[in-house]
């Protein structure tokens, strides 16, 4: 009987994966998202349940902002996983911000966009409301 083979880097991950979760894309944005959502300690999803949070982001940031990573004003390194938390009502939620990459110091303010999970009590679970934000968006119409 075949030992299952220990998964030492992320890359690995995604190759174990279905077809159906972008298994083989070679996509540095997909990376990110991935990274991100996989070596978060702070929720408690399962493994499957981070890379299915992961493939929905990329779809929503390939669908609604393509133009915008055709042009590279979207790079891996502008996207990031937040944790925020109220202080008056002790709630929690997690937020995925995407940062347009600077074309030079000059310019002003660089614009961003977020994604974000609804208000919950336990910081754990901040992430799983995110995904079903993220889910809601990619079967609105647009």
């Amino acid at each position: 009987m075949n030992e299952p083979a220990e998964l030492t880097r992320i890359d690995q991950l995604s190759r174990k994966a279905s077809f159906s979760s972008f298994a083989y894309k070679e996509d540095p944005i997909h990376w990110r998202i991935l990274d991100l959502l996989y070596f978060d300690t702070i929720t408690d999803m399962t493994d499957s349940a981070r890379r299915g949070l992961a493939n929905s982001l990329h779809f929503l940031v390939v669908r609604d902002m393509y133009d915008a990573i055709k042009m590279q004003r979207i790079a891996p390194s502008g996207i990031s996983l937040l944790y925020e938390y109220d202080v008056l009502k002790k709630l929690h939620r997690s937020v995925v911000k995407i940062t347009e990459a600077s074309q030079s110091d000059a310019e002003s303010q660089r614009q961003s966009v977020s994604m974000v999970g609804k208000w919950i009590e336990t910081q754990s679970q901040a992430l799983i409301s995110l995904r079903t934000n993220v889910d809601l968006a990619i079967y609105r119409s647009k």
